[in-house]
């Protein structure tokens, strides 16, 4: 005599198990989990982000990545995901293993047990060094405009204008608030 059992169900939660690890194991952000304030999983883009391997992270209390002045931070965001809330994409720096500070963006979601029970954070972080350079860039580049003599005014590809300086302002008769809910057809 002999058992069968259908396997469909357990076969298809394995394979939805495997596609989630895939996904979180390739990710381009880094994905971070603490359990009592230690770090608890480490995927490859955080070992990318932070220069720590998974062998020297896990285990080790998540302030190594924070820098002294920002620790009243996590501590806020460990409270708000212990009553089950969610931080989403707050701005902040967090430190690097040679102690280099990197700009990152940030998501804390609880993570749960298998009975739903909340065990601690984590954390979805990804590098905004980039989008921080092009900003300062920007706000450069617009101080050096709102300098200028001359009226510059942008416009989107949909002839909208998305920055006039003061000179542009004045000559041609609107704030710049104004202007930035026009197009240039509007200026005929």
């Amino acid at each position: 005599e002999g058992t069968i059992e259908d396997i469909t169900e357990r076969r298809r939660v394995n394979e939805e198990r495997e596609r989630l690890a895939t996904m979180i194991e390739s990710s381009n952000d880094a994905i971070i989990s603490l359990i009592e304030g230690r770090v608890s999983f480490w995927n490859p883009a955080a070992e990318k982000l932070f220069g720590y391997r998974s062998e020297e992270i896990l285990g080790q209390q998540v302030n190594i990545l924070v820098p002294p002045h920002l620790r009243g931070e996590v501590e806020r965001n460990v409270e708000l995901v212990l009553r089950g809330e969610q931080t989403q994409d707050f701005e902040t720096e967090r430190v690097r293993k040679d102690g280099s500070l990197v700009p990152v963006s940030i998501t804390v979601s609880p993570l749960k047990d298998v009975q739903g029970r909340i065990i601690g954070p984590f954390a979805i972080m990804r590098d905004i060094t980039e989008r921080k350079r092009a900003e300062e860039t920007l706000r450069r580049t617009q101080f050096a405009m709102d300098q200028a003599v001359d009226a510059i005014y942008w416009i989107d590809p949909r002839a909208n204008i998305v920055y006039a300086n003061a000179t542009a302002s004045a000559m041609l008769g609107h704030s710049r608030d104004e202007l930035r809910t026009m197009t240039v057809h509007d200026l005929n």
